[in-house]
């Protein structure tokens, strides 16, 4: 029995985002590295206020990436 029928016959789930294939990955990094694509940061922190870091990832507060600098 291969690992994809273990799923199925046990009436697992997977959870993720498909990622597409290797050409798809290159090309979107790409764009990344060139500033194409900019990442959605919500707060940039001090390693200092991770507790506040925290409680905002905790409450749900934020749309993008919360940035700890150490």
């Amino acid at each position: 029995m291969n690992e994809l029928s273990r799923v199925y016959q046990r009436h697992r789930q997977i959870l993720g985002a498909p990622m597409g294939n290797v050409t798809d990955f290159r090309t979107v990094m790409d764009l990344v590295f060139r500033g194409a694509i900019p990442p959605v940061i919500h707060v940039v922190l001090p390693l200092s206020q991770v507790r506040e870091a925290h409680r905002i990832f905790e409450s749900r507060e934020h749309f993008g990436k919360i940035v700890l600098v150490p």
